[in-house]
């Protein structure tokens, strides 16, 4: 990859902050990059206009068992490129395969931040942002989330 780029990973449970962390950095020059966004793309193909975290999770672990468990890591690495001096920050980054990716393909130029918060935080932070209304739907998909009993893809 290029010379002289840094890339910052996020990772974290949802509602942990790291979108607050993200722009943060973006404020401080850095390009924003998500794994997300890839599979916001694919729900718009399965014309699902307002996908759920569930229907994400579902898309995710889809794409994944369909093209291999770093295949998120790959495209967001391949609309990085590798124009030199930059500085980069990816954010929904949830699994030690999309880790593994970012490690081969940045070496030493890639450092990894968990970001999390109190679940009670979190929940909080989800209910603001009006994506749950009970709280049974925020444990299933916290414990989901968490990679606990899911497949390898997951």
């Amino acid at each position: 990859m290029a010379k002289g780029t840094l890339v910052i990973g996020l990772t974290g449970s949802f509602g942990s902050g790291c979108g607050e962390v993200s722009e943060y950095l973006q404020k401080k020059g850095f390009e924003k990059f998500s794994l997300t966004k890839r599979i916001r793309n694919e729900a718009k193909g399965r014309e699902i206009e307002h996908p759920s975290r569930r229907d994400m999770q579902n898309i995710g672990d889809d794409l994944r068992k369909k093209h291999g468990n770093a295949f998120l890591a790959k495209e967001v690495i391949s609309e990085i490129g590798d124009a030199p001096n930059r500085k980069i920050v990816v954010k929904s980054i949830r699994s030690h395969y999309e880790v593994k990716e970012f490690r081969s393909t940045f070496h030493n130029d890639f450092i990894l931040f968990n970001i999390d918060s109190d679940e009670e935080t979190r929940y909080a932070r989800c209910i603001e942002k009006d994506k749950y209304t009970r709280r049974i739907d925020f444990d299933y998909d916290d414990e989901r989330d968490s990679g606990e009993n899911q497949p390898d893809y997951g």
